[in-house]
């Protein structure tokens, strides 16, 4: 019986071992949905390369549902984004880039209407590259710390993004520029 047990368990790990597993490598492009918090808005994104890194080429298209459930089309991006935030009146897309390999990656943009209002790059946020968490195939820049509050304010006027070298950076969600900074010592 003991045998029995054993034999079991090791064939359930074994299976385990047959499914997908991303571990540190890039999951598929596969197809997002990204709702605004009051569900009257949301984009869709369809990305061209299925192997991905979560940013690249596709298309994403923002969508207004009527009261009778339709979604009416109102703008289009020429990217493919699997980390998007959707305001609540519909114009507003905020987009966070890809898994960093490379310091000039895309770090966090921001649209009005499908039209670029800013972007910034890893290495313009970044001020304390020792603090760059290395995987075997890119490297972590964003706290992931639960205490940092992140994200988008309450009246959707601002966009907080927390790093993992300490760093915290404030957004106008319009313009894309940045309101405030602050930084840790370096070191």
């Amino acid at each position: 019986m003991k045998k029995c047990f054993l034999i079991l368990v090791f064939l359930m790990g074994l299976s385990g071992l047959t499914q997908g597993v991303y571990a540190d490598s890039p999951a598929p492009s596969l197809p997002q949905r990204f709702d605004s918090a009051n569900g009257q808005y949301y984009v869709e994104m369809v990305s061209d390369d299925t192997e991905g890194f979560g940013y690249g080429s596709g298309t994403g298209t923002a969508y207004r549902m009527d009261d009778k459930g339709t979604a009416e089309e109102l703008w289009s991006v020429n990217f493919y984004s699997s980390q998007a935030v959707l305001t609540n009146d519909g114009r507003h897309l905020i987009t966070l880039g890809p898994l960093a390999s490379d310091m000039t990656n895309l770090a966090i943009a921001f649209y009005q209407d499908g039209k670029e209002m800013k972007r910034y790059q890893i290495k313009e946020l970044i001020r304390d590259e020792s603090k760059l968490e290395p995987t075997a195939s890119h490297f972590l820049w964003l706290s992931d710390h639960p205490n940092y509050a992140a994200g988008l304010s309450e009246d959707e006027k601002e966009y907080t993004l927390n790093l993992i070298d300490g760093s915290v950076y404030v957004f106008d969600v319009v313009s894309g520029q940045i309101l405030q900074e602050k930084h840790p010592p370096i070191g």
